[in-house]
């Protein structure tokens, strides 16, 4: 598998009561529903859907969970879930794959976020995700 891009629009949701609610301002929370695509043009090929929460900790990192949903016909209805602290402002970052489904179930995963493109004022980002997978073989349990 090869890059992936997550095309990222992000929505706060909640934060501290009177602060203005932003990446930068510990607690407030964010949403995200969109689309992750082949490359990092949003006219590429669309591969799936990447849905979850991120909540800003100390102004230069999130700890976020995200659930990358799988559309293409290769591997329609498989996911991975990511979940972990993402150093935002850093060019590249591991993250974690904390579970998958269908395809990948049984597969062992490496991956990175890289930050393309960063608007805040806009809530827009493209965020390229590099998914390295090794597919094991289904285990059959005793």
């Amino acid at each position: 598998m090869s890059h992936q891009a997550i095309l990222a629009s992000f929505l706060s949701v909640a934060g501290k009561a009177g602060k203005l609610w932003s990446f930068t301002q510990f607690g407030t929370t964010f949403v995200t529903y969109d689309p992750v695509t082949e490359t990092s043009d949003p006219k590429s090929a669309p591969v799936g859907r990447a849905q979850g929460i991120y909540a800003s900790l100390e102004g230069l990192n999130l700890h976020f969970m995200i659930s990358i949903v799988f559309t293409s016909e290769a591997y329609n209805c498989s996911t991975m879930e990511i979940q972990g602290n993402s150093k935002q402002f850093e060019a590249l970052r591991e993250v974690f794959i904390v579970s998958r489904t269908g395809m990948f179930r049984y597969a062992r995963v490496y991956a990175t976020f890289e930050t393309y493109y960063l608007d805040i004022p806009a809530g827009h980002s493209i965020i390229r995700c590099y998914l390295s997978v090794l597919h094991c073989q289904e285990y059959h349990g005793v």
